[in-house]
């Protein structure tokens, strides 16, 4: 075939081309695509490009996860489920019983409790029957003469805690700060049915302290401190923060548990407001398993936009 017919028809085929609408590409020299361009390669750097946004803000938000978790590490009461109470519901009149918030102290129970039995012999042993405030100071003078300040081995907070054996080695003399005093003491009282609480003066600032409430007519509940001795009180600044009452099982484990797994326990709360009584637990609580599933759902849609890039551009 001629040069000239093979002119013919390469003109012919590329008006018809340019008719429909298509680009003349391989029938003519000119085109209107980069030279060099492919088109995997522009999908490929799209999916490239989609590919690095998602890992770039999979791993932003780990990190964000990572640092609110350190954060709610460093607070008191990480491992405590918080509930707030009210001025007045934390002086009302118990019947014996009580309750804080979601929290209940029912000392009718406990009077009869065979467990509790070692606790109602030591305050029988030490007070007769005292009742009201007369009862509380007696058993709190008896156990700041028990046992002399230091680190205990264990406290109520701990899983494990046994409130009788407890009792038994501070009986004994082993060595003990405020914490151990007030379980002692609130333990007893709640043996005999005598309605009393740990109380937790937690300031805005430096370290708490822990005193037992009890109640009394005609003084109504009252605080007294096994460790500073009552009457005198313990430092003001102490009454210028939280106040946090620790559910009764903690220092008894008697009766069903307040705070719900996988919290050690639950703190009625009387603080000036919301974030003062658990609030900051519970946005940082929130903010860490918000980013932490983001975090997951975009590094996953990185993973599976990773699978389905396309191959090499072939040379």
């Amino acid at each position: 075939m001629s040069f000239l017919k093979l002119r013919r028809i390469n003109v012919i085929l590329r008006s018809r081309l340019s008719a429909s609408g298509e680009q003349p590409g391989i029938w003519g020299t000119e085109t209107e695509s980069t030279p060099g361009a492919h088109p995997i390669a522009g999908a490929r750097s799209r999916v490239d490009a989609r590919l690095l946004a998602r890992l770039v803000l999979g791993l932003s938000l780990a990190a964000a996860a990572l640092l609110q978790s350190l954060f709610y590490l460093s607070l008191p009461y990480r491992s405590s489920w918080i509930v707030a109470t009210t001025l007045d519901e934390a002086a009302t009149v118990p019947s014996p019983d009580f309750r804080l918030g979601s929290i209940e102290w029912s000392v009718s129970a406990y009077s009869v409790e065979p467990s509790l039995e070692p606790f109602r012999t030591a305050f029988r042993n030490t007070c007769g029957e005292k009742r009201g405030l007369p009862a509380a100071l007696c058993v709190a003078e008896a156990i700041s003469r028990q046992f002399p300040y230091g680190s205990p081995a264990t406290e109520f907070t701990d899983r494990k805690f046994d409130p009788v054996g407890h009792m038994q080695r501070h009986a004994a003399g082993d060595a003990g700060h405020c914490m151990n005093r007030v379980a002692i003491v609130a333990a007893q009282l709640l043996s005999v049915g005598i309605p009393a609480r740990v109380t937790q003066l937690f300031p805005g600032a430096g370290r708490g302290h822990n005193v037992v409430e009890v109640w009394g007519e005609p003084d109504g509940w009252v605080m007294v401190d096994p460790s500073y001795g009552s009457p005198n009180r313990p430092d003001i600044r102490l009454y210028k923060g939280r106040v946090l009452y620790p559910e009764p099982w903690l220092y008894l484990r008697v009766g069903a548990r307040s705070a719900p797994w996988p919290f050690r326990g639950a703190f009625a709360c009387l603080g000036a407001s919301a974030l003062e009584c658990g609030g900051t637990h519970d946005l940082l609580r929130l903010g860490i398993f918000a980013s932490g599933l983001a975090s997951v759902g975009f590094l996953v849609g990185a993973l599976r936009a990773r699978s389905r890039r396309p191959g090499n551009v072939p040379s």
